[in-house]
């Protein structure tokens, strides 16, 4: 069941990956459907099936109302990244209210926390990876914090307080949710381990 849920948000997903419009043209990734299935389902796989479900629901209620989730996810994104374009844009996305601001931007500062940490156990690969937070960002620089808080304010209010529980879940176990999501997205992807991309690239 859970596989299935995965698998039906991956397709939705893709859909509106492609149907995506950058700045600069198509982006290299939107053909490369490996590697966005991969990150993909190495994020989602840490889900329970009651968020999947949900989240499910949101892509189904956006497509219904003809909205694109990933492009607002990337305009969101625009907010620290490419703030006079951002600015164009503001108007046109829908408004975040004070309850899932709270909840996004704690779910952010808990994925930062955890790409800290990661980058530290894994400095090679912290080095070719995002920047934790967004202080960093600028044009083409996307941290983890950034993303999150982007990807996160598509999502309903209902969803979000779901996935914040797993966050919770995840902290009191001291598991490293950024940490177990790369280390999925190598095995899907690369079909290696954490430590064998790690040593290879510090070669």
């Amino acid at each position: 069941m859970k596989n299935e849920l995965i698998n039906q948000i991956i397709e939705m997903e893709w859909d509106m990956f492609q149907k995506t419009q950058n700045v600069g043209g198509r982006a290299w990734c939107q053909d490369d459907y490996k590697q966005f299935d991969g990150n993909r389902r190495a994020q989602f796989e840490s889900w329970d099936e009651k968020t999947l479900q949900l989240y499910l629901k949101d892509l189904q209620e956006a497509e219904r109302a003809g909205q694109n989730l990933v492009t607002l996810k990337y305009a969101y994104m625009m907010e620290t990244t490419s703030p006079l374009e951002y600015l164009r844009l503001k108007d046109q996305l829908p408004e975040i209210d004070a309850e899932k601001r709270l909840l996004i931007d704690r779910m952010a500062e808990m994925t930062a926390s955890w790409c800290e940490e990661f980058a530290a156990a894994y400095p090679n690969l912290g080095r070719h990876g995002r920047p934790a937070r967004s202080e960093a960002d600028a044009p083409g620089i996307t941290s983890a914090q950034t993303y999150c808080r982007g990807e996160l304010s598509t999502y309903s209010l209902e969803t979000l307080k779901s996935l914040y529980e797993v966050y919770e879940r995840y902290a009191e176990e001291h598991t490293n949710l950024f940490e177990r999501s790369v280390e999925s997205e190598m095995k899907f992807v690369w079909n290696k381990s954490l430590k064998e991309i790690e040593t290879e690239i510090g070669l």
